[in-house]
């Protein structure tokens, strides 16, 4: 018998998987995955974004949730394709029901791509910011809230799927070992809170942003490697970037949203791909580093020229800002 296509393995894989999920049947449903395997939610399940890793984590997700999201219709997202590599079987997408149904076609691709193994330490001594840098591997320590510090590995998928997805603690330690001795040893003995979290990488892309009727905001229009730490930022950005336009209400304002957002991130999104492919020396890294700098105080500058926001109550109508969208779209178009 011939063997099937990787797109007619996943459909059948996510039709079994639809059918035991609808009975509730939460021990065949994990029964599915294999024994090393990892689940990233998307706020769909936990109404969080968190990854599962092994089939106890899975077992103890579906026990907590599946009752209440009761999920139907599994299926590879439109416009999306199964592929084969390294012998995994991948149905990528970060899967939006408003992309979906509204046909939002992708309009770039990445080349590259990062798997990242992350956690959260207490009573780290260090003070502000860490980037560390070697052969298909990055490592940052960032300052966040409650005096923790977010360590966090970022490999080439190649390397992480090679030499870490068997064992991603064991791999993580020793690369921050490669990477930075002095903090490798500050970190033995010592814990996450909460564990480590592994992220096994996905290419980047950026899909048309609106069109009649609908708009996206976030992963769902625009995933970028997070090597570069900046995604957040830019849905915090396009987030108030469609309010504007929707508050405003026409649909020149929407399409100018569009226009806005592709020139403030098509940028970022080319120079992260070039990071990510870590196909660089360290003076080529600096000059990346560099450019994007420049992209991100250029969106800085941006929305710190919009108009202050105001009632839209009781038919108080917003300043024009849409005009400043336009004189920053056609200049930023130019260069992209």
């Amino acid at each position: 018998m011939p063997e099937l296509a990787p797109k007619a393995r996943v459909q059948g894989m996510l039709a079994r998987f639809d059918a035991v999920l609808a009975a509730g049947d939460i021990a065949t449903a994990v029964g599915l995955f294999a024994d090393e395997c990892y689940w990233r939610d998307l706020v769909a399940f936990t109404w969080n974004i968190r990854t599962m890793e092994g089939r106890d984590q899975v077992r103890d997700m579906l026990a907590a949730t599946l009752a209440t999201t009761r999920p139907r219709g599994w299926q590879i997202a439109a416009g999306e394709d199964a592929t084969e590599s390294g012998g995994v079987t991948e149905a990528d997408g970060i899967g939006s029901a408003v992309a979906r149904l509204a046909s939002a076609p992708v309009l770039r691709h990445a080349e590259h791509s990062t798997a990242a193994i992350y956690g959260y330490w207490p009573g780290f001594s260090e003070q502000g910011y860490q980037w560390r840098y070697g052969i298909a591997a990055g490592l940052a320590v960032i300052p966040t809230n409650g005096r923790l510090h977010c360590i966090c590995l970022s490999v080439s998928t190649a390397r992480f799927r090679h030499a870490m997805r068997r064992n991603p603690a064991a791999g993580f330690h020793a690369t921050v070992a490669e990477l930075a001795p002095e903090l490798a040893t500050e970190l033995a003995g010592s814990a996450p809170v909460g564990g480590l979290t592994v992220f096994p990488g996905r290419r980047g892309f950026m899909r048309q942003p609106c069109g009649q009727g609908w708009a996206l905001v976030g992963d769902p229009g625009y995933f970028k490697d997070p090597v570069t730490a900046h995604g957040i930022t830019d849905t915090l950005r396009d987030a108030e970037l469609l309010a504007i336009a929707a508050a405003r209400g026409s649909d020149a304002d929407i399409e100018d949203y569009g226009a806005v957002r592709d020139a403030l991130s098509v940028p970022l999104f080319e120079l992260t791909d070039a990071v990510a492919s870590f196909a660089w020396d360290l003076p080529t890294l600096r000059t990346h580093h560099e450019a994007l700098n420049r992209a991100m105080k250029h969106g800085t500058e941006h929305l710190a020229a919009l108009p202050p926001p105001v009632p839209v109550f009781n038919g108080t109508r917003l300043p024009a800002p849409a005009a400043a969208m336009r004189d920053a779209a056609p200049a930023r178009r130019s260069t992209a």
